[in-house]
């Protein structure tokens, strides 16, 4: 996962990034899930709220809810491998102040 997304207000949406496809070395493994961070940080109600994080192997996961219509949330995953390195993976998330249907969201 990487790039740019939009997601409805109104939408819970997850995201995960499959560490091993495109950030670990060979034999290399995920030793820990560091968590997220999503910047800006906002206090609800307005800001975008973490509904749940999750790991599982070579995954990390996160969903998120709700948002400010129109601002654009950096969310950023971070591991340490088992090669003792800190490696994150940010994507941008836009807030959509329309309903959106599909792949969109």
């Amino acid at each position: 996962m990487s790039g740019y997304f939009i997601k409805a207000q109104e939408a819970q949406t997850e995201y995960a990034i499959d560490w091993a496809k495109r950030h670990l070395r060979d034999g290399e493994l995920v030793a820990e899930d560091l968590g997220w961070s999503i910047v800006p940080q906002q206090d609800p109600p307005a800001g975008l709220e973490t509904l749940a994080m999750w790991s599982s192997g070579s995954m990390t996961g996160l969903t998120v809810g709700a948002g400010t219509p129109g601002l654009v949330y950096v969310l950023t995953g971070t591991i340490l491998t088992t090669d003792n390195r800190v490696v994150s993976h940010a994507v941008a998330l836009r807030i959509s102040g329309e309903t959106l249907t599909g792949a969109e969201t």
